[in-house]
């Protein structure tokens, strides 16, 4: 009996850590937390364009980095999201993404970040920018990949 309560209290544990406890967060940069507000259904341009801006040059450069944001949509539910410029247990590198939100969490780890012209509309097909095109993160969107090339998100 008093094995099974432990067993299950280091499962309930382990469950619980949140991705901070899980990394040496002295190892990364950090930036955030960006606050996304919704105003005419869209985001702060600025705010948007340094979350990316940063991902992108630790992306890019192989570099520990760790960016927090918050939002509320339209309907006014909260969500943090947590995104780690990192290498796997591989050393394979990754923007590794988690979004709590009250009815869920989401979990996935893009190996695959693109720059891309920001889209005309949702039907427009994406266009890459080559990476060694230097230009300012108001000017392009970055598309997170899975390591099978499947879409997890645009920022």
């Amino acid at each position: 009996m008093e094995m099974t309560t432990s067993v299950s209290l280091l499962l309930t544990i382990g469950l619980a850590a949140s991705p901070q406890e899980l990394r040496d967060l002295k190892m990364y940069d950090k930036a955030g937390p960006y606050v996304f507000e919704f105003r005419r259904g869209e985001v702060n341009p600025k705010i948007a364009a340094a979350m990316r801006e940063f991902l992108w040059s630790h992306w890019i450069r192989h570099q520990r980095g760790y960016a927090s944001s918050t939002q509320s949509s339209i309907e006014g539910e909260a969500s943090t999201a947590w995104y780690y410029v990192e290498p796997d247990e591989k050393g394979v590198w990754r923007i590794s993404v988690r979004i709590e939100r009250r009815s869920e969490t989401v979990e996935y780890d893009a190996y695959i970040v693109e720059r891309i012209e920001p889209p005309k509309n949702r039907l427009t097909e994406f266009k890459r920018i080559d990476d060694k095109d230097n230009r300012p993160a108001q000017s392009y969107r970055l598309v997170l990949r899975d390591k099978t090339g499947n879409l997890q998100d645009d920022l």
